[in-house]
């Protein structure tokens, strides 16, 4: 059975899909409390690290493409909290009756789609392939949870994706209260570059999920769409998907009504970019509600939100990180800070006589040496050797610098920084691989490391 897997709600989850997804028709559409649990499921799947050589240049398999370290072959069990659940699609009222509904009616939930190994050139507008979304669909009253496996199928449209893919934030789908808004706004990510898509009435109905039944006349099937006619499409679906769009998300989305004959027969879409929208804040992962936070309010979160300290050592440790200079900037900086709490914390958790005060003072000397250029000096040009402070060498375990891929993972898909205030480019989130040779002689020296810090604290014990 595949592994279970808590799903969690964080302001910068995003969500990534293949482009043939976003031109998916759903046979029957997805409702919005359907579409929030799907996409916020999707959030979770990390996105892809690629191999790197010694140069810190993309490797590529014998096919030319990219070799991801990460690769994801088959989807956990997503696991929702009913608490988190009822904040993520709007009931203020949990009902068993109501969530089995929803539960079941996904189950059923399917979408024609066309494979990603197939050339466009291959692929006729008559061919026809479904999918269902969900393999099993769970609602468990006494553990007050639910839990989805996705169908197989549907992996390579959603992860270990290398190209043509589009990638959203997670808050903007979850701020649509329009169940047509999604697929749109997934379409105008996809030709966004291009700045303006001509579509078919019919065809836009099929892609924005506008539901049909199946007619026949002369003994031919013909789809007969729920909002067959056009005024009625563009009041309740078109618009009103729209005005979400340029609202929420970083999109700035126009219409032009092309007439055939007397008659509206296609939509033009002027796609541009918005320099406001207004999100509301997402639930997070204990029920409460998280806004943006900053960098180092990420790293104090990070490394200590199991510790059980109250907000005031959060605030302070944040506090004390912001006089680092350059950290929203350096991404190696930011590491070695990440690696010189966790090992603060390490180090705190083997003591029983030290707490917050301790951590809070040896942070600040932390920050100080960092300033005072104590930490780190240059060899040459192109090598940096690190320094620690005393307390630093007490502990340090191949456990915590094998943190350096799960923290690279994290990056920046859940931290504002600042130079990824704007969607995150490829290189940013890819994660540094240490080279073969050299893995054999970073183990020998972390042992060596952890051998004297053992015989340290056995001299310490033996002078009490």
């Amino acid at each position: 059975m595949p592994e279970l897997a808590e799903v969690r709600f964080k302001e910068n989850y995003r969500v990534t899909v293949h482009r043939r997804f976003a031109e998916a028709i759903f046979d029957t559409p997805l409702s919005i409390y359907e579409q929030r649990i799907f996409y916020a499921a999707l959030s979770n799947i990390e996105p892809p690290i690629y191999k790197k050589d010694e140069n810190n240049k993309v490797v590529l398999d014998e096919n030319g493409k990219k070799i991801i370290t990460n690769y994801i072959s088959e989807f956990p069990v997503f696991e929702m909290r009913l608490k988190e659940f009822g904040e993520l699609i709007g009931l203020k009222e949990i009902d068993y009756r109501h969530i089995k509904r929803i539960m079941r009616d996904f189950k059923k939930k399917g979408l024609e789609i066309h494979r990603i190994d197939r050339p466009e050139h291959e692929i006729d507008a008559r061919d026809y392939r479904g999918i269902n979304i969900l393999l099993e669909s769970e609602y468990l009253h006494k553990e007050g949870k639910i839990r989805l496996e996705f169908s197989p199928k549907l992996l390579p449209y959603v992860a270990n994706l290398t190209g043509e893919f589009i990638t959203v934030p997670l808050n903007v789908i979850t701020s649509f209260t329009s169940k047509y808004s999604t697929k749109l706004y997934l379409l105008m990510q996809q030709w966004k570059m291009v700045k303006q898509k001509e579509f078919e009435i019919d065809e836009l109905k099929e892609i924005m999920g506008v539901p049909f039944d199946i007619e026949y006349q002369a003994g031919k099937p013909v789809k007969s769409f729920k909002l067959e006619l056009y005024a009625n499409f563009k009041k309740r679906a078109l618009e009103p998907a729209i005005n979400e769009i340029n609202k929420y998300s970083n999109l700035s989305v126009q219409i032009v009504e092309v007439k055939i004959g007397r008659k509206i027969g296609k939509i033009r879409f002027n796609i541009g970019q918005s320099t406001t929208s207004s999100i509301p804040k997402q639930p997070s992962g204990n029920g409460q509600i998280e806004s943006s936070y900053t960098l180092q309010e990420y790293l104090a979160k990070e490394v200590f939100d199991d510790s059980g300290f109250g907000k005031m050592f959060f605030k302070n440790v944040a506090k004390s990180l912001a006089k680092i200079p350059n950290l929203d900037s350096d991404r190696e900086l930011e590491h070695k800070v990440y690696l010189g709490l966790t090992e603060l914390k390490i180090y705190v958790k083997s003591q029983s006589n030290l707490g917050e005060g301790f951590l809070i003072s040896k942070i600040r000397e932390m920050v100080k040496s960092y300033n005072d250029e104590k930490v780190f000096k240059l060899e040459n040009d192109y090598k940096r050797t690190e320094l620690h402070p005393e307390w630093f060498n007490e502990i340090n375990s191949e456990d915590v610098k094998n943190k350096r891929l799960e923290f690279e993972q994290k990056q920046p898909f859940k931290v504002l920084r600042k130079e990824a205030l704007v969607q995150p480019k490829e290189d940013v989130s890819e994660a540094s691989e240490t080279p073969p040779e050299d893995a054999e002689s970073k183990r020998a020296e972390l042992e060596a490391i952890k051998q004297e810090m053992l015989e340290k604290l056995a001299s310490k014990k033996a002078k009490m």
